[in-house]
C-alpha cells in the first residue's frame, strides 16, 4: 500500500530548498541545451511582451520520477523503482503530501515541486465517460519529475537564481556537489550543432475532408438542439522526424516567441509545447485564469459583465 511514510523511507526528507542568486554565465536557451538530453529536464520559457512572460525555468537532474497509466503508477526514486495498483491522481496526492514544503518561504513562482504534464486522458480517472478512441500511443496520463536543481530567470527583473533542495541526511555537502556540477556541465559543454527535419511527405491525418465536415455539422447540431455550447474539435496530424527535439524547440521558441512553451525529455518520449494562454495560476488561496478562447474583455463591474452575457 502506498502511503507518504513509505516513500520518505525509500528517498528520505526534505529539509529545506536552499535558493541562491547566480549568473550561469549564457542565455538561458545556450544554458538549457547543455542538459537537454538527460531524461527528465523540463525547459519552461516565457517570450513575447505579455505581462505573463515574466519566467525561463529549467528543471534537471530528477531525484524522483512518476508514471502513471490509468490503472497503476511507477515511482522511481532512490535507486529503485516502486509499482502501485491505484488511481493514479491518489498516487500522485500522496507523493505531494509526503514531500510536502508549502510552509516554507519560498520564492515565487517555484523554488521545488513537479514538472512534466497531465494528458487528456486523465479525465478517465475521475468520470466515466463514452470511450470513442483507441489509445495507440501509450504514454502514460501522468508524467511527472522531482529535480534536484532548478534554474529560476526572472525576465523582469533581469536576475536568476538556483534552487536546490536539501535532504535532512545528506545536509548542504550534497547540495554543494549539486552546484558544482551544474555550474561545470554549463561551462563545459559546447554549443550545439545538431538540426533536425521533418518528413517529406508532410503532414498527415486521420481525418478525411468528407469526415471532417461531417463531424463539423454534428457539431452544429448538437449546439442548436442544446445538448452543447463549445466543442474543442481536434485533430492529430503526424509526420516523420529525425534529429534534435530540443532544437526544434529552440527554433520554434526564437522564431515564435510566445509565454507559455514548454520542452520535456520524457525518456522514451518528447513533449514539445507552446501557448500563449494561461490556463491557471493559483497563489496561496488566490486564483488566476486567462483564457484567450470563448471570450470577451471583461467591464468596469459585474453588472456591465452581466449585460454582456
Amino acid at each position: 500500500m502506498l502511503d507518504k511514510h513509505g516513500l520518505t523511507r525509500l528517498t528520505g526528507s526534505l529539509d529545506h530548498v536552499r535558493v541562491e542568486e547566480t549568473d550561469p554565465g549564457a542565455p538561458f536557451l545556450d544554458t538549457a541545451a547543455c542538459f537537454a538530453d538527460m531524461p527528465g529536464t523540463v525547459v519552461l520559457a516565457s517570450g513575447g511582451d505579455l505581462d505573463c512572460a515574466r519566467y525561463n525555468i529549467l528543471a534537471l537532474k530528477p531525484w524522483l520520477s512518476f508514471k502513471a497509466t490509468k490503472q497503476k503508477a511507477d515511482i522511481r526514486a532512490g535507486g529503485g523503482t516502486v509499482t502501485f495498483h491505484c488511481n493514479p491522481l491518489e498516487a500522485l496526492r500522496i507523493v505531494l503530501d509526503a514531500y510536502d514544503l508549502s510552509g516554507s518561504d519560498l520564492p515565487a513562482p517555484v523554488a521545488a515541486g513537479l514538472f512534466g504534464y497531465l494528458a487528456y486522458d486523465l479525465k478517465d480517472c475521475i468520470e466515466e465517460l463514452p470511450r470513442t478512441a483507441i489509445d495507440d500511443t501509450g504514454l502514460p496520463v501522468i508524467c511527472m519529475y522531482a529535480p534536484s536543481l532548478i534554474l529560476v530567470r526572472d525576465l523582469h527583473e533581469n536576475t536568476s537564481r538556483l534552487c536546490i533542495p536539501v535532504w535532512r541526511d545528506a545536509g548542504e555537502s550534497h547540495a554543494e556537489k549539486l552546484r558544482s556540477w551544474f555550474f561545470d556541465t554549463v561551462g563545459s559543454s559546447r554549443a550545439r550543432t545538431d538540426d533536425f527535419a521533418g518528413g517529406g511527405s508532410g503532414f498527415s491525418s486521420f481525418f478525411t475532408r468528407g469526415t471532417y465536415m461531417e463531424s463539423v455539422e454534428k457539431i452544429r447540431e448538437y449546439i442548436a438542439a442544446g445538448h452543447i455550447y463549445q466543442v474543442n474539435f481536434s485533430q492529430r496530424f503526424e509526420t516523420g522526424f529525425s534529429g534534435s527535439p530540443y532544437s526544434m524547440f529552440a527554433r520554434l521558441f526564437t522564431q515564435a516567441p510566445a509565454s507559455f512553451y514548454a520542452y520535456i525529455n520524457a525518456e522514451d518520449h518528447w513533449i514539445v509545447s507552446t501557448s500563449p494562454e494561461r490556463f491557471l495560476m493559483r497563489r496561496g488561496d488566490s486564483a488566476e485564469s486567462r483564457p484567450i478562447k470563448g471570450t470577451r474583455p471583461r467591464g468596469g463591474d459585474p453588472e456591465t459583465d452581466l449585460a454582456m452575457a
